[in-house]
Protein backbone atom coordinates (compact mmCIF):
# COMPACT_ATOMS: atom_id res chain seq x y z
CA UNK A 1 0.00 0.00 0.00
CA UNK A 2 1.73 3.45 -0.72
CA UNK A 3 -0.96 5.81 -1.64
CA UNK A 4 0.87 8.19 0.86
CA UNK A 5 4.57 8.53 -0.83
CA UNK A 6 4.56 11.58 -1.87
CA UNK A 7 6.17 10.70 -5.56
CA UNK A 8 4.82 14.09 -7.70
CA UNK A 9 4.90 15.27 -3.88
CA UNK A 10 1.79 16.53 -1.73
CA UNK A 11 0.90 19.94 -1.29
CA UNK A 12 -0.81 21.97 1.82
CA UNK A 13 -4.04 24.22 1.29
CA UNK A 14 -4.39 23.35 4.16
CA UNK A 15 -6.52 23.99 4.02
CA UNK A 16 -7.58 23.49 1.98
CA UNK A 17 -4.10 22.59 2.19
CA UNK A 18 -5.88 21.77 1.39
CA UNK A 19 -7.32 24.49 2.04
CA UNK A 20 -8.01 26.93 -1.27
CA UNK A 21 -8.35 30.97 -1.01
CA UNK A 22 -9.67 33.11 -3.28
CA UNK A 23 -9.60 36.98 -4.17
CA UNK A 24 -12.24 39.30 -6.72
CA UNK A 25 -11.31 39.99 -9.82
CA UNK A 26 -12.52 37.94 -12.96
CA UNK A 27 -8.65 36.61 -13.05
CA UNK A 28 -6.42 35.00 -10.25
CA UNK A 29 -2.69 36.85 -9.28
CA UNK A 30 0.25 34.72 -9.55
CA UNK A 31 2.37 36.77 -7.36
CA UNK A 32 3.76 35.38 -4.16
CA UNK A 33 4.13 37.31 -1.18
CA UNK A 34 4.73 36.89 2.45
CA UNK A 35 2.68 37.88 5.17
CA UNK A 36 2.04 41.81 5.89
CA UNK A 37 0.28 42.12 8.89
CA UNK A 38 2.47 42.14 12.32
CA UNK A 39 1.50 40.01 14.88
CA UNK A 40 0.21 41.58 18.40
CA UNK A 41 3.16 41.87 21.41
CA UNK A 42 2.88 38.00 22.97
CA UNK A 43 1.35 37.99 26.56
CA UNK A 44 2.99 34.35 27.82
CA UNK A 45 6.03 32.80 28.01
CA UNK A 46 6.43 29.61 25.04
CA UNK A 47 6.28 26.22 27.01
CA UNK A 48 9.83 25.23 25.31
CA UNK A 49 10.88 21.91 26.24
CA UNK A 50 7.28 20.77 26.96
CA UNK A 51 6.82 17.10 25.03
CA UNK A 52 3.48 14.78 24.30
CA UNK A 53 3.43 11.47 22.53
CA UNK A 54 0.01 10.39 20.58
CA UNK A 55 -1.06 7.00 19.00
CA UNK A 56 -3.82 6.29 16.92
CA UNK A 57 -4.70 5.10 13.59
CA UNK A 58 -5.01 6.52 9.95
CA UNK A 59 -7.68 5.35 7.10
CA UNK A 60 -7.70 6.42 3.50
CA UNK A 61 -10.83 4.91 1.19
CA UNK A 62 -12.05 5.30 -2.15
CA UNK A 63 -15.03 4.64 -3.61
CA UNK A 64 -15.72 4.65 -7.53
CA UNK A 65 -19.53 5.57 -8.82
CA UNK A 66 -18.71 5.91 -12.38
CA UNK A 67 -22.16 6.03 -14.58
CA UNK A 68 -20.67 2.93 -16.40
CA UNK A 69 -19.20 -0.28 -14.71
CA UNK A 70 -16.47 1.30 -12.79
CA UNK A 71 -13.15 0.00 -14.05
CA UNK A 72 -11.84 0.40 -10.76
CA UNK A 73 -12.50 -1.66 -7.03
CA UNK A 74 -12.76 0.12 -4.06
CA UNK A 75 -10.05 0.29 -1.91
CA UNK A 76 -9.20 0.73 1.76
CA UNK A 77 -5.68 0.83 3.93
CA UNK A 78 -5.25 1.25 7.51
CA UNK A 79 -2.12 2.25 9.26
CA UNK A 80 -1.25 2.74 12.88
CA UNK A 81 -0.29 6.55 13.49
CA UNK A 82 2.84 7.25 16.60
CA UNK A 83 3.96 10.56 16.91
CA UNK A 84 5.77 12.97 19.39
CA UNK A 85 4.91 17.11 19.64
CA UNK A 86 8.23 19.06 20.77
CA UNK A 87 7.93 22.88 21.86
CA UNK A 88 10.69 24.45 19.85
CA UNK A 89 12.31 28.21 19.24
CA UNK A 90 13.68 27.35 15.81
CA UNK A 91 13.31 30.33 13.57
CA UNK A 92 10.64 30.26 10.61
CA UNK A 93 12.18 29.83 7.43
CA UNK A 94 9.73 32.77 5.83
CA UNK A 95 9.39 36.49 6.74
CA UNK A 96 8.35 36.47 10.42
CA UNK A 97 6.31 39.23 12.05
CA UNK A 98 8.17 42.04 13.90
CA UNK A 99 7.85 39.36 17.12
CA UNK A 100 8.33 36.03 15.68
CA UNK A 101 6.27 33.31 16.21
CA UNK A 102 7.43 30.14 18.43
CA UNK A 103 8.08 26.59 17.16
CA UNK A 104 5.82 23.63 17.41
CA UNK A 105 7.24 20.70 16.06
CA UNK A 106 5.74 16.84 14.90
CA UNK A 107 7.18 14.02 14.11
CA UNK A 108 4.87 11.29 12.74
CA UNK A 109 5.23 7.76 11.72
CA UNK A 110 2.45 5.35 9.90
CA UNK A 111 3.15 2.66 9.86
CA UNK A 112 1.42 -0.11 6.89
CA UNK A 113 1.41 -3.37 6.57
CA UNK A 114 4.31 -3.21 3.95
CA UNK A 115 6.28 0.50 4.58
CA UNK A 116 5.99 3.17 7.38
CA UNK A 117 5.89 6.75 6.15
CA UNK A 118 7.76 9.53 8.55
CA UNK A 119 7.56 13.03 8.72
CA UNK A 120 8.24 16.11 10.62
CA UNK A 121 5.98 19.15 10.75
CA UNK A 122 6.96 22.71 12.29
CA UNK A 123 3.99 25.40 12.78
CA UNK A 124 4.97 28.59 13.96
CA UNK A 125 2.54 30.20 15.89
CA UNK A 126 2.21 32.97 18.88
CA UNK A 127 -0.03 33.13 22.08
CA UNK A 128 -1.37 37.04 23.04
CA UNK A 129 -3.97 37.63 25.80
CA UNK A 130 -7.65 37.40 22.87
CA UNK A 131 -6.00 34.10 20.58
CA UNK A 132 -3.50 31.88 19.40
CA UNK A 133 -2.65 32.77 15.78
CA UNK A 134 -0.56 30.45 13.26
CA UNK A 135 1.50 32.07 10.77
CA UNK A 136 2.74 28.95 9.04
CA UNK A 137 3.63 25.45 8.30
CA UNK A 138 6.63 23.17 6.63
CA UNK A 139 6.20 19.86 6.39
CA UNK A 140 9.10 17.52 5.58
CA UNK A 141 8.26 14.04 4.05
CA UNK A 142 11.33 11.45 4.46
CA UNK A 143 14.71 11.97 5.18
CA UNK A 144 18.05 13.12 3.46
CA UNK A 145 18.21 14.47 -0.28
CA UNK A 146 15.15 12.80 -1.36
CA UNK A 147 12.90 14.59 1.72
CA UNK A 148 10.11 16.38 0.09
CA UNK A 149 9.34 19.72 1.75
CA UNK A 150 6.13 21.43 1.36
CA UNK A 151 5.74 25.59 3.36
CA UNK A 152 2.85 27.26 3.59
CA UNK A 153 2.25 30.75 4.94
CA UNK A 154 -1.30 32.83 5.70
CA UNK A 155 -1.35 36.27 4.30
CA UNK A 156 -2.53 37.25 7.56
CA UNK A 157 -2.55 35.33 11.11
CA UNK A 158 -4.94 32.54 11.07
CA UNK A 159 -7.09 32.35 14.55
CA UNK A 160 -6.54 28.33 16.17
CA UNK A 161 -8.12 29.61 19.18
CA UNK A 162 -9.83 32.28 20.91
CA UNK A 163 -8.67 33.00 24.87
CA UNK A 164 -9.95 32.05 27.15
CA UNK A 165 -11.93 29.42 25.67
CA UNK A 166 -15.67 29.88 25.88
CA UNK A 167 -18.86 27.85 25.32
CA UNK A 168 -20.24 28.55 21.83
CA UNK A 169 -17.58 30.94 20.97
CA UNK A 170 -16.98 31.14 17.10
CA UNK A 171 -15.00 32.61 14.47
CA UNK A 172 -13.50 32.37 11.08
CA UNK A 173 -10.54 32.65 8.89
CA UNK A 174 -9.43 33.58 5.31
CA UNK A 175 -7.39 30.96 3.97
CA UNK A 176 -5.32 33.75 1.46
CA UNK A 177 -1.93 32.49 1.25
CA UNK A 178 0.99 30.77 -0.74
CA UNK A 179 2.14 27.75 -0.78
CA UNK A 180 5.58 25.82 -2.04
CA UNK A 181 6.80 22.73 -2.96
CA UNK A 182 10.00 21.03 -3.55
CA UNK A 183 10.50 17.42 -4.41
CA UNK A 184 13.97 16.74 -5.46
CA UNK A 185 14.01 15.21 -8.50
CA UNK A 186 10.67 14.73 -9.35
CA UNK A 187 9.23 18.53 -9.09
CA UNK A 188 8.23 21.86 -7.33
CA UNK A 189 5.30 23.26 -7.02
CA UNK A 190 3.88 26.96 -6.03
CA UNK A 191 0.43 27.93 -5.57
CA UNK A 192 -1.21 31.33 -4.60
CA UNK A 193 -4.41 31.20 -2.92
CA UNK A 194 -6.68 33.90 -3.06
CA UNK A 195 -9.28 35.37 -0.20
CA UNK A 196 -12.53 33.72 -1.61
CA UNK A 197 -10.73 30.02 -2.64
CA UNK A 198 -9.71 30.66 -6.14
CA UNK A 199 -5.95 30.06 -7.33
CA UNK A 200 -2.93 29.83 -9.39
CA UNK A 201 -1.04 27.00 -9.60
CA UNK A 202 2.55 26.39 -11.20
CA UNK A 203 4.29 23.06 -11.17
CA UNK A 204 7.84 23.07 -12.63
CA UNK A 205 8.60 19.52 -13.84
CA UNK A 206 11.41 17.13 -14.75
CA UNK A 207 12.52 18.14 -18.31
CA UNK A 208 12.10 21.66 -18.07
CA UNK A 209 8.20 20.98 -18.94
CA UNK A 210 5.74 22.96 -16.63
CA UNK A 211 1.86 22.71 -15.59
CA UNK A 212 -0.55 26.10 -15.09
CA UNK A 213 -3.58 26.03 -13.35
CA UNK A 214 -5.70 29.30 -12.98
CA UNK A 215 -9.16 29.35 -11.62
CA UNK A 216 -10.59 32.60 -11.29
CA UNK A 217 -13.55 33.70 -9.34
CA UNK A 218 -16.49 33.48 -11.00
CA UNK A 219 -15.42 29.75 -11.93
CA UNK A 220 -13.70 30.05 -15.38
CA UNK A 221 -10.29 29.08 -15.71
CA UNK A 222 -7.50 27.43 -17.96
CA UNK A 223 -5.26 24.38 -18.04
CA UNK A 224 -2.16 25.00 -19.63
CA UNK A 225 1.66 24.99 -19.81
CA UNK A 226 4.36 23.97 -21.95
CA UNK A 227 3.45 20.04 -20.85
CA UNK A 228 0.66 21.06 -23.11
CA UNK A 229 2.19 23.47 -25.82
CA UNK A 230 4.99 20.53 -26.65
CA UNK A 231 1.72 18.53 -28.03
CA UNK A 232 0.46 21.48 -30.06
CA UNK A 233 -2.29 22.80 -26.99
CA UNK A 234 -2.07 26.19 -25.85
CA UNK A 235 -5.08 25.51 -22.87
CA UNK A 236 -8.17 23.99 -22.40
CA UNK A 237 -10.23 26.37 -21.15
CA UNK A 238 -13.07 25.90 -18.95
CA UNK A 239 -16.49 28.76 -19.04
CA UNK A 240 -18.02 30.25 -15.86
CA UNK A 241 -22.00 28.81 -15.50
CA UNK A 242 -24.18 30.05 -18.16
CA UNK A 243 -28.03 29.19 -18.56
CA UNK A 244 -26.64 26.49 -16.22
CA UNK A 245 -24.00 25.11 -18.10
CA UNK A 246 -20.56 24.89 -18.45
CA UNK A 247 -18.15 24.97 -21.70
CA UNK A 248 -15.31 23.08 -21.95
CA UNK A 249 -13.25 24.01 -24.67
CA UNK A 250 -9.29 23.11 -26.45
CA UNK A 251 -7.74 25.68 -27.59
CA UNK A 252 -4.69 24.28 -30.52
CA UNK A 253 -1.81 25.79 -31.74
CA UNK A 254 -1.72 27.44 -34.80
CA UNK A 255 -0.33 25.45 -38.28
CA UNK A 256 3.56 26.32 -39.19
CA UNK A 257 3.35 28.13 -41.36
CA UNK A 258 1.27 30.84 -40.04
CA UNK A 259 -2.37 30.03 -40.92
CA UNK A 260 -5.86 31.00 -39.53
CA UNK A 261 -6.45 30.23 -35.69
CA UNK A 262 -8.13 27.33 -35.11
CA UNK A 263 -10.87 28.13 -33.34
CA UNK A 264 -11.55 26.32 -29.89
CA UNK A 265 -12.76 23.05 -30.10
CA UNK A 266 -15.43 21.98 -27.98
CA UNK A 267 -15.13 18.99 -25.83
CA UNK A 268 -18.11 19.11 -23.71
CA UNK A 269 -20.92 20.86 -22.35
CA UNK A 270 -21.65 19.63 -18.24
CA UNK A 271 -24.23 20.79 -15.90
CA UNK A 272 -23.55 23.85 -13.89
CA UNK A 273 -22.74 20.71 -11.17
CA UNK A 274 -21.53 23.32 -8.59
CA UNK A 275 -24.35 25.87 -9.19
CA UNK A 276 -24.45 29.37 -10.89
CA UNK A 277 -21.94 31.14 -8.60
CA UNK A 278 -19.49 29.48 -7.20
CA UNK A 279 -18.38 29.49 -3.60
CA UNK A 280 -14.94 28.04 -3.35
CA UNK A 281 -14.07 28.49 0.05
CA UNK A 282 -15.74 28.48 3.96
CA UNK A 283 -14.92 27.94 7.12
CA UNK A 284 -16.78 28.00 11.01
CA UNK A 285 -15.05 27.28 14.01
CA UNK A 286 -16.48 26.94 17.81
CA UNK A 287 -15.79 26.27 20.68
CA UNK A 288 -17.78 23.80 23.04
CA UNK A 289 -17.73 23.00 26.40
CA UNK A 290 -18.66 20.41 28.39
CA UNK A 291 -18.09 17.40 25.75
CA UNK A 292 -17.20 13.60 26.22
CA UNK A 293 -13.99 12.61 25.00
CA UNK A 294 -14.58 10.05 21.84
CA UNK A 295 -13.81 6.14 22.68
CA UNK A 296 -11.72 5.96 19.46
CA UNK A 297 -9.03 8.37 20.95
CA UNK A 298 -8.47 5.43 24.03
CA UNK A 299 -7.50 8.53 26.27
CA UNK A 300 -5.56 7.37 29.57
CA UNK A 301 -8.48 7.77 32.67
CA UNK A 302 -5.49 9.91 34.32
CA UNK A 303 -6.64 12.38 31.73
CA UNK A 304 -10.70 12.73 32.70
CA UNK A 305 -13.12 11.72 29.90
CA UNK A 306 -15.16 15.03 29.16
CA UNK A 307 -13.34 18.42 28.47
CA UNK A 308 -13.57 21.26 25.61
CA UNK A 309 -14.10 20.71 21.57
CA UNK A 310 -12.64 22.97 19.13
CA UNK A 311 -14.12 22.22 16.01
CA UNK A 312 -12.82 23.56 12.43
CA UNK A 313 -15.00 22.54 9.56
CA UNK A 314 -13.59 23.90 5.67
CA UNK A 315 -15.65 23.06 2.76
CA UNK A 316 -13.75 23.66 -0.68
CA UNK A 317 -14.32 23.95 -4.47
CA UNK A 318 -12.18 22.99 -7.56
CA UNK A 319 -14.00 24.39 -10.81
CA UNK A 320 -10.83 23.46 -12.86
CA UNK A 321 -10.03 19.59 -11.15
CA UNK A 322 -13.98 19.04 -10.92
CA UNK A 323 -14.09 18.34 -7.39
CA UNK A 324 -15.40 19.51 -3.87
CA UNK A 325 -13.72 18.87 -0.56
CA UNK A 326 -14.90 18.97 3.00
CA UNK A 327 -12.69 18.67 6.28
CA UNK A 328 -13.55 18.58 9.76
CA UNK A 329 -11.12 19.00 13.13
CA UNK A 330 -12.07 18.57 16.53
CA UNK A 331 -9.62 19.16 18.92
CA UNK A 332 -10.61 18.11 23.19
CA UNK A 333 -8.58 19.40 25.65
CA UNK A 334 -9.60 19.67 29.75
CA UNK A 335 -8.26 20.60 32.91
CA UNK A 336 -5.50 17.74 33.70
CA UNK A 337 -3.51 18.18 30.30
CA UNK A 338 -2.97 19.55 26.99
CA UNK A 339 -4.97 18.03 24.58
CA UNK A 340 -6.05 14.91 25.07
CA UNK A 341 -7.61 13.86 21.16
CA UNK A 342 -7.69 15.23 18.17
CA UNK A 343 -10.30 13.87 15.12
CA UNK A 344 -9.54 14.55 11.55
CA UNK A 345 -11.71 13.80 8.55
CA UNK A 346 -11.20 14.85 4.98
CA UNK A 347 -13.55 13.98 1.78
CA UNK A 348 -13.03 14.62 -1.80
CA UNK A 349 -15.77 14.26 -4.11
CA UNK A 350 -14.79 14.15 -8.02
CA UNK A 351 -17.38 14.83 -11.00
CA UNK A 352 -15.29 14.73 -13.44
CA UNK A 353 -13.61 11.63 -15.56
CA UNK A 354 -10.07 12.83 -16.52
CA UNK A 355 -8.73 9.29 -15.98
CA UNK A 356 -9.24 8.71 -19.49
CA UNK A 357 -10.44 4.84 -18.17
CA UNK A 358 -13.76 4.35 -20.06
CA UNK A 359 -14.85 3.72 -23.60
CA UNK A 360 -16.69 7.14 -23.36
CA UNK A 361 -13.92 8.90 -21.64
CA UNK A 362 -11.43 7.90 -24.50
CA UNK A 363 -14.04 9.03 -27.12
CA UNK A 364 -14.41 12.46 -25.84
CA UNK A 365 -11.57 13.00 -23.77
CA UNK A 366 -13.70 13.39 -20.54
CA UNK A 367 -17.14 11.82 -19.41
CA UNK A 368 -18.50 15.13 -17.31
CA UNK A 369 -21.95 13.25 -16.17
CA UNK A 370 -22.17 15.90 -13.48
CA UNK A 371 -22.29 13.70 -10.54
CA UNK A 372 -19.78 11.96 -7.84
CA UNK A 373 -17.36 9.48 -10.14
CA UNK A 374 -14.89 9.35 -7.04
CA UNK A 375 -14.91 9.77 -3.38
CA UNK A 376 -11.61 9.54 -1.60
CA UNK A 377 -11.71 9.85 2.56
CA UNK A 378 -9.61 10.16 4.81
CA UNK A 379 -9.31 9.73 8.53
CA UNK A 380 -6.92 10.28 11.78
CA UNK A 381 -7.73 9.91 15.15
CA UNK A 382 -5.25 10.04 17.59
CA UNK A 383 -5.27 10.24 21.42
CA UNK A 384 -2.58 11.62 24.26
CA UNK A 385 -0.51 8.75 25.90
CA UNK A 386 1.99 10.74 27.79
CA UNK A 387 3.60 14.37 28.53
CA UNK A 388 7.03 15.23 29.79
CA UNK A 389 6.59 19.32 31.00
CA UNK A 390 10.20 20.84 31.43
CA UNK A 391 9.34 23.02 34.07
CA UNK A 392 6.55 24.34 36.20
CA UNK A 393 5.65 26.58 34.33
CA UNK A 394 5.58 24.16 31.51
CA UNK A 395 2.67 22.65 33.73
CA UNK A 396 0.64 25.72 34.04
CA UNK A 397 0.42 26.14 29.93
CA UNK A 398 -0.50 22.86 29.20
CA UNK A 399 -2.69 22.17 32.31
CA UNK A 400 -6.01 24.63 31.55
CA UNK A 401 -7.40 24.77 28.20
CA UNK A 402 -8.85 27.62 29.94
CA UNK A 403 -5.39 29.74 30.55
CA UNK A 404 -3.96 32.17 27.65
CA UNK A 405 -1.03 30.15 27.77
CA UNK A 406 -2.75 26.95 26.68
CA UNK A 407 -0.47 24.48 24.12
CA UNK A 408 -3.41 22.94 22.75
CA UNK A 409 -4.25 24.73 19.83
CA UNK A 410 -0.95 24.77 18.62
CA UNK A 411 -0.75 20.85 18.88
CA UNK A 412 -3.64 20.90 16.40
CA UNK A 413 -2.18 22.84 14.00
CA UNK A 414 0.60 20.55 13.22
CA UNK A 415 -1.79 17.63 13.37
CA UNK A 416 -3.84 19.75 10.84
CA UNK A 417 -0.74 20.75 8.67
CA UNK A 418 0.66 17.27 8.25
CA UNK A 419 -3.20 15.75 7.72
CA UNK A 420 -3.58 18.36 4.89
CA UNK A 421 0.00 17.51 3.19
CA UNK A 422 -1.06 14.08 2.94
CA UNK A 423 -5.07 14.82 1.55
CA UNK A 424 -3.62 16.77 -0.96
CA UNK A 425 -0.92 14.32 -2.16
CA UNK A 426 -4.61 12.56 -3.59
CA UNK A 427 -5.46 16.10 -5.50
CA UNK A 428 -1.96 16.28 -7.07
CA UNK A 429 -1.69 12.02 -8.23
CA UNK A 430 -5.52 13.12 -10.01
CA UNK A 431 -3.56 16.12 -11.64
CA UNK A 432 -0.58 14.47 -12.79
CA UNK A 433 -3.14 11.78 -14.57
CA UNK A 434 -5.36 14.55 -16.31
CA UNK A 435 -2.08 16.17 -17.44
CA UNK A 436 -0.92 12.66 -19.13
CA UNK A 437 -4.26 11.92 -20.62
CA UNK A 438 -4.46 15.63 -21.76
CA UNK A 439 -1.12 14.98 -23.94
CA UNK A 440 -2.46 11.77 -24.91
CA UNK A 441 -5.35 13.26 -26.10
CA UNK A 442 -3.28 15.61 -28.39
CA UNK A 443 -1.08 13.01 -29.49
CA UNK A 444 -5.03 11.19 -30.95
CA UNK A 445 -5.29 14.84 -32.34
CA UNK A 446 -2.01 15.07 -34.26
CA UNK A 447 -2.83 11.41 -35.43
CA UNK A 448 -5.90 12.10 -37.02
CA UNK A 449 -4.68 15.42 -39.09
CA UNK A 450 -6.65 17.69 -36.63
CA UNK A 451 -3.15 19.55 -35.32
CA UNK A 452 -1.02 19.56 -38.03
CA UNK A 453 2.57 20.40 -36.98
Amino acid sequence: MKQFRWGFGALILAAGLIACGGGGGSGGSSSVVPPTTPAPATTSTPPVGNEFTYSGTLTQTNTYTYPTPSPFPSTSAEATVALSVTVTTSPAPFTTPTNDPYDVQYSEQDAFPDETDVSTTDTWAATTSSAIDEYGSQVTNGAGETAATVLWVYSTPYVLDKLPETNGASWTNSPEGYSTEDDPGDLTISRYVESAGNYNETQELTGGYNLVITENSDGSGTYSGTVLSAEGIIDFTYSAPSSGKITVAVVLESPSPPATPYPPIVLATPTAWYGSTPTFYTESDTDTDPVAFPGSCNVPSTYGTSGNMVKRTITSLDTILGYTETQTYESYDNSAASIVCIVMNDVQTYYYDYLDDTEESYDDFAAFVGAPQQTATTSETVGLQSEVLATSAGRSSAQSAHASSSLSPQTVAVAVARFQARIAQVRVSRERKIAQNIRAFATRLTNEGIIRR
